[in-house]
């Protein structure tokens, strides 16, 4: 639901700069996301997405995590600028929870799109 939301923040900004993209189905699958990601030809692929911890972890875990394909130096730049973008906006990640989440969506589409631009390396303009 969350992930969503921060996407719906995210677009504005996006087409404010003139970034194209395509959203997957909110209501789909991760494998209808996935297939439908992988038959296009895009720069960038990037997945909102939270993680609840395993039982034995709950309350250990916080904070973003941000994944690429091992192989890919590309997805590598972009996760490098996302992580650093992220850290500026989140506080401690020992206290992101939920709810900085809950309270904090347009600052992370903002942050996310702001990403984006830099990764594909064109302005980015406030809708």
């Amino acid at each position: 639901y969350y992930a969503n939301l921060i996407t719906d923040a995210l677009i504005p900004y996006l087409r404010a700069s003139g970034i194209n993209f395509v959203r997957n189905d909110p209501g789909g699958t991760v494998n209808d996301s996935v297939n439908s990601s992988n038959s296009g030809n895009y720069d960038l692929h990037l997945a909102i997405h939270s993680n609840a911890a395993p039982e034995r972890l709950s309350g250990a875990l916080k904070g973003p995590d941000v994944y690429y394909y091992r192989d890919s130096t590309e997805g590598k730049r972009a996760a490098e600028i996302i992580a650093n973008n992220l850290k500026i906006i989140y506080p401690d990640p020992s206290l992101v929870t939920t709810n900085w989440i809950k309270d904090n969506g347009e600052a992370i589409g903002r942050n996310l799109a702001l990403s984006v631009a830099d990764f594909l390396g064109v302005p980015f303009i406030e809708p």
